[in-house]
């Protein structure tokens, strides 16, 4: 019996004839791989692959079914294109049942974060991009609130590559990646410890200082000492570039999301606060240091020239203003209208 390895070979090349040429012979060549891919000896096998195996067809999985868009489609007999179109669906149809599965059942691992970080390069199509953003963040919430030990267990093996997805998302150049991404990094971050939420807000501030986190290089060609980032994660790598208003707009989505992981607090007067209250976390929201971060990153975003900055440094402050007590906020506000 073919190995899942082999199985996979012969699928993504009769997926491949299909997508070419359409034809009658790829057709029933891509129907007997899809036959022989329904047996649950090879279901057990595809979740067993690893590494570059994972990679290749999680990648590949992705573009088949994200990539059609910007691909030729055959016109020469509308015979033909309605073959193709009847094909592409069953295509579509197989891949997102693949998909659907990789998101429900694969626990939290390095090579399925390696493999949809592959998914993500600037390199990929945007609506690639866009989809693997959304399924690996949907993934990895579902998987934390299914098996929490374990998965936060995982997180913590595997958060450089957490963390590369979380810079990738925000410095695309797609303001459909970054808000998105945005919207979803809450209710993960909520599982992260204070320690990995405190790098991921370094991360942002880098951002917003026209530095690359992985590389410590910033837009005028200064670098500092980079430590045990995974390969490839160089400025130019990234979505956008360092000086771009995107960036700086991705860093306050980003700094948005991670302030919301912190409870609203309700307003009361500082004076009416037992002494040591404040110290101690019971009041505010947001720790001492990332709201000191916080400010930094904000003040200056809501001068912005750019008006989508401005927009969303205005939203992640009133965010940020929720989550500190009444003689802050004031304090806060005096300082935005300076």
């Amino acid at each position: 019996m073919p190995s899942a390895e082999e199985h996979l070979v012969r699928l993504h090349e009769s997926l491949k004839s299909v997508a070419v040429s359409g034809d009658e012979n790829s057709d029933s060549l891509f129907k007997e791989e899809l036959a022989s891919l329904q047996s649950p000896e090879l279901a057990a096998a595809l979740e067993n692959l690893s590494g570059n195996n994972m990679t290749s067809f999680v990648v590949y999985l992705f573009n088949r079914r994200y990539g059609w868009s910007e691909n030729s489609v055959p016109s020469a007999r509308a015979s033909a294109n309605e073959r193709f179109c009847m094909s592409k669906r069953h295509v579509n149809e197989q891949c997102s049942m693949r998909l659907e599965a990789l998101r429900a059942s694969c626990p939290v691992s390095g090579s399925i974060l390696s493999a949809l970080l592959a998914c993500t390069t600037p390199s990929s199509k945007p609506v690639v991009r866009e989809q693997s953003h959304s399924h690996a963040l949907d993934w990895l919430k579902r998987q934390l609130a299914a098996n929490p030990s374990g998965s936060k267990e995982q997180l913590t093996c595997h958060f450089e590559l957490v963390r590369s997805l979380f810079r990738r998302g925000l410095t695309d150049v797609w303001s459909v990646v970054r808000s998105g991404c945005s919207k979803r990094w809450t209710a993960i971050a909520e599982h992260l410890t204070a320690e990995q939420r405190e790098t991921l807000l370094s991360d942002v501030a880098a951002l917003c200082r026209a530095e690359d986190p992985a590389s410590g290089t910033t837009g005028n060609g200064d670098s500092a000492d980079a430590d045990g980032e995974p390969a490839g994660l160089t400025p130019a790598a990234e979505g956008t570039d360092v000086n771009s208003w995107q960036r700086q707009e991705g860093a306050v989505l980003g700094l948005a999301s991670l302030i919301k992981v912190y409870p609203v607090k309700p307003a009361v007067q500082a004076s009416s606060v037992p002494e040591g209250a404040q110290e101690s976390g019971k009041l505010l929201g947001l720790p001492t240091n990332v709201a000191a971060l916080s400010q930094t990153i904000l003040f200056p975003s809501l001068a912005h020239p750019q008006l989508p900055v401005r927009e969303r440094a205005t939203a992640a402050f009133e965010a940020f203003l929720a989550r500190t007590g009444v003689d802050e906020s004031a304090q806060c506000l005096e300082k935005v209208v300076a």
